[in-house]
């Protein structure tokens, strides 16, 4: 498994705009790149829908967990107001995810902002035992 595919994000549902949109375009993305075998993939956040923060959040989670699974997601953001709502979700679930800007070919990490909040758990939503880093 090597190869890398890209993917748009109407390949995946029809509307972008709810949390259980965004489990179902998740899971839509795991069958793809699970049938051509693909390593990383390229996730293009361009739509005519609206695009909202719960939907942006649920791919956030569940990259985090695909990641987990050797799967590595690039969320292709549209510009500065769709990458706040990744760094929203970012830091709230303290959790990375991968992006790529328009005209830029480099592949960059959102990480979380310091806090003294203990981390989500990426699999049931709930603040993590761990102790908190900052």
């Amino acid at each position: 498994m090597s190869k890398e595919i890209r993917l748009l994000l109407h390949q995946l549902v029809p509307k972008s705009m709810t949390r259980t949109r965004g489990q179902e375009a998740a899971q839509s993305l795991r069958d793809k790149a699970r049938a051509v075998e693909v390593r990383r993939v390229y996730l293009s956040m361009e739509t005519d829908s609206l695009v909202s923060g719960s939907f942006i959040d649920e791919l956030v989670r569940q990259a985090a967990e695909m990641e987990c699974e050797g799967l590595e997601i690039v969320f292709l953001v549209t510009g500065p107001e769709m990458l706040k709502r990744f760094q929203t979700s970012v830091n709230w679930r303290r959790l990375s995810c991968r992006y790529r800007l328009p005209g830029d070919d480099a592949v960059k990490t959102l990480r979380p902002a310091k806090t003294s909040e203990p981390p989500l758990d990426v699999r049931t939503g709930t603040k993590s035992e761990l102790p908190a880093t900052g």
